[in-house]
């Protein structure tokens, strides 16, 4: 399956690694970046990997996966023809329903 990023994601992707940079390291922002992108692409291979995002509401398709450095979700969206990246957050962000992505 081929991805999709709302603009949503991408912005927030962008942001978080501009504001990495600025504040932080720009190598970790560089690192922070790689592992988002290449989780999405192992989703992209196995649409089913993550957890339901919202059990609540009951749409198995809204889904969240945990990047490999553990500190951020990527939220997505199986649809039939690609993987909808819908954003990303740091697990300390509370995100309770739809509206908080």
């Amino acid at each position: 399956m081929k991805e999709k990023w709302t603009k949503r994601a991408s912005y927030r992707l962008a942001s978080t690694s501009g504001y990495i940079a600025k504040n932080f390291y720009p190598d970790y922002a560089t690192a922070f970046r790689d592992d988002v992108v290449t989780t999405v692409r192992g989703v992209c291979r196995n649409p089913r990997i993550g957890i339901e995002a919202f059990p609540d509401i009951r749409r198995q398709e809204i889904r969240k996966i945990l990047c490999k450095n553990r500190n951020w979700w990527v939220y997505y969206r199986i649809k039939q023809d690609c993987i909808e990246v819908l954003s990303v957050k740091h697990i300390l962000q509370h995100v309770r329903t739809f509206r908080d992505l």
